[in-house]
């Protein structure tokens, strides 16, 4: 008859490495959540390449999107402005101005 042999409990761990582990534990669920809310609150955000109607240049902007439909409503940084977070323009580029198709004889 073969021997199974009893498991014996583990020892109980001592207090500095009970420290260390919920320590740990609690730096990766930190780290977690701080990334989750980053995230959430640059998910509606792209860069693009927009014309400036002012000065007439090519400007590299961060554009915050409507999260329903998408389309763009705040600059939030540009490449033309110091700080490039400090936007204080009229934010023109974000519509610009239709051109006029005119049919001939109108």
């Amino acid at each position: 008859m073969n021997h199974i042999p009893i498991p014996h409990p583990m020892p109980p761990l001592p207090d500095w490495q009970l420290e260390i582990a919920w320590g740990a534990l609690s730096l990766i669920a930190l780290v977690t959540f701080g990334t989750l809310l980053w995230q959430m609150a640059h998910a509606h955000r792209v860069r693009r390449i927009l014309r400036c109607p002012v000065r007439e240049i090519d400007a590299d902007v961060t554009v915050r999107l409507d999260p329903t439909t998408g389309a763009p409503t705040d600059v939030t940084r540009c490449s033309l402005l110091r700080p490039s977070h400090d936007v204080t323009c009229s934010q023109s580029c974000l519509h610009p101005p239709r051109e006029l198709h005119l049919q001939p004889g109108a």
